[in-house]
């Protein structure tokens, strides 16, 4: 058993003490600067209202300034490595003893009997033991440090324990905040409800945002409590542009006495997603956010298809009618409506005429594209048509104004047609068979041309009660009628209609029009009107004729000397 059990007990307490104060003095340091690291850092906030980006760095530089702190006034503390010979020294050296305490230990080793006398060893040991039982090995150790740093420490926790205590709600802001949270610092006028473009927002949310149509305006409603300011003010900043504004808050009850007051603002036209901030009074928002919604913008297609009769005739009515609000179709034509949203999806589509709504059918799989389906009045054209669309996007909204257009009908005209003698003479014989020219035309095409002859003869006994029909052009059903027709070599014989001297043949050419199924239209040519005489009249006849063309000659002849007279 060792002589100097007690000895080596106390040494360990001493070394054990010495750890445990040095452990205590650096690490109250580093609370020290901790503690005052975060008062700094709560004060830069408080002041400049920093956003999590400015906290981050703060608090970055904060932990610079503490790992600093932890080299320069704990590590040195937290390094050292202590045995119970450094310890017996300290004692000899603290209370003035020799060696003999650090050579009683060295003498008591196993060693001892291979490099000194085993008799004097035995009797420092001895010696040592004896008095080690009165030795106070803590006497002469040094607190000043210590105590200097754990008052330090104790002052530091008063002031920070003191603001906590007079002001937790400053405390639980600063913790959320050094936690990146949003919650503002407590201020005399409190921000208690925010509405923006009819929709609630929570003023500490900078996740929330408001979309509102672009081209309308935005109305900002502010509750607030507390000290309550005569107004505010919303700054705004564009998302791309970077354009700054502001807009006005007034206060809808200036009265004083009332405990909450609603600030009312308006943006009058959002032209650009915006970032913004309100302030009233001490109080303030973090930076929220109003994205422009892009209205509908619409491209339409009207595609007229012309009666089946006016197929085979190419007409502008064929031609691509892309963004066109007027139109002219052919009366029965059918009119296609196309409807294409280029910037954003659709959830409706309709046409409204005369009041009445006709809803568009989804044309693909995006719902960009929409066409107009079932019977409505575009389906056959038989009178104009005023029309509207509007639509309804995937954001409910719709065009601020709705496109308007006009189908006006281009009249399918009835078709000209004309007749003409060959000859000038109008007088003919009973049994001839003159000869005639008449043309005809239509814009779609001549399904029949009919000769009418009507008889006034001299003998009333004989006049025939109706007039006879003569088919000279006729066109086979499922043929491609002609759009026009010529000719100058027409004959008709006479004899059929048993004429007399002093009869009156009254000849008119009717061209029918091609309409399809539909009842075609028709015009006549003017009457060509003959005399029927004999062949003595029709020599007297030629004769005058040519009595007027000697006439018309002498008046040219002279029309013409006069001229040059002059």
């Amino acid at each position: 058993m060792s002589q100097l059990k007690i000895l080596r007990s106390g040494l360990n307490r001493l070394r054990r003490r010495r750890k445990s104060l040095r452990w205590f003095t650096g690490y109250s340091a580093l609370l020290v600067a901790l503690l005052w690291m975060l008062v700094a850092v709560f004060l830069v906030d408080w002041l400049f209202l920093m956003n999590v980006t400015q906290r981050t760095v703060s608090l970055s530089l904060g932990l610079v300034a503490v790992v600093w702190a932890f080299f320069r006034f704990t590590y040195p503390f937290l390094g050292i490595q202590e045995d119970q010979t450094e310890m017996a020294l300290l004692v000899e050296r603290n209370q003035d003893i020799d060696s003999d305490i650090v050579a009683a230990i060295q003498f008591e080793t196993e060693t001892t009997d291979r490099w000194g006398s085993r008799q004097l060893a035995n009797a420092v040991v001895g010696y040592v033991s004896d008095f080690s039982t009165r030795l106070n090995v803590f006497h002469g150790m040094s607190y000043q440090q210590v105590s200097r740093r754990v008052a330090t420490m104790a002052a530091t926790l008063i002031v920070v324990g003191a603001g906590i205590g007079l002001a937790p709600d400053f405390a639980q802001a600063f913790i959320n905040r050094m936690m990146l949270g949003e919650t503002h610092y407590p201020t005399k006028t409190r921000i208690t409800q925010l509405v923006v473009g009819g929709v609630e927002v929570l003023p500490g949310d900078a996740s929330a945002i408001v979309r509102v149509p672009f081209g309308r305006p935005v109305m900002f409603e502010v509750t607030c409590g507390g000290e309550l300011p005569e107004s505010g003010q919303v700054k705004l900043v564009g998302q791309k542009g970077g354009i700054h504004t502001e807009v006005a808050l007034k206060s809808n009850n200036p009265s004083p006495s009332d405990k909450t007051r609603i600030y009312i603002g308006e943006l009058p036209r959002l032209i650009d997603s915006v970032n913004y901030q309100v302030f009233i009074g001490d109080a303030y928002t973090d930076t929220l956010s109003v994205n422009a919604i892009p209205l509908p913008v619409i491209d339409f297609k009207l595609t007229p298809t012309p009666p089946s009769y006016a197929a085979h005739v190419r007409t502008d009515t064929t031609e691509d009618q892309s963004g066109l609000r007027q139109i002219a179709v052919i009366e029965g034509s059918s009119v296609d409506l196309a409807v294409t949203c280029k910037n954003k999806l659709l959830k409706r589509a309709w046409l409204k005429i005369d009041d009445v709504e006709y809803e568009l059918a989804k044309n693909d799989a995006s719902g960009k594209e929409w066409i107009l389906n079932g019977k409505s009045p575009l389906s056959s054209v038989t009178e104009p048509v005023r029309f509207e669309i509007q639509v309804e996007d995937e954001d409910g909204l719709s065009m601020v104004k709705s496109i308007q257009g006009y189908v006006r009908l281009k009249a399918d005209r009835p078709p000209r047609v004309f007749a003409m003698r060959t000859v000038k003479n109008p007088a003919i014989l009973p049994v001839a068979e003159p000869r005639f020219g008449y043309g005809a035309r239509d814009d779609y095409g001549i399904s029949k041309i009919l000769l009418h002859v009507s008889i006034q003869r001299i003998d009333l006994k004989r006049q025939e009660d109706e007039p006879s029909t003569i088919e000279v052009v006729s066109t086979r059903p499922g043929d491609v009628p002609n759009l026009s027709y010529n000719s100058t070599d027409f004959r008709l014989d006479l004899e059929q209609f048993n004429l007399e001297k002093g009869d009156e043949l009254k000849l008119e050419f009717e061209a029918f029009d091609y309409r399809g199924s539909d009842k075609p239209k028709s015009s006549r040519s003017e009457a060509l009107v003959l005399q029927v005489t004999d062949a003595q009249g029709l020599l007297l006849a030629l004769s005058q004729a040519d009595e007027l063309s000697a006439e018309q000659m002498d008046q040219i002849i002279e029309r013409e000397l006069s001229i040059g007279r002059d």
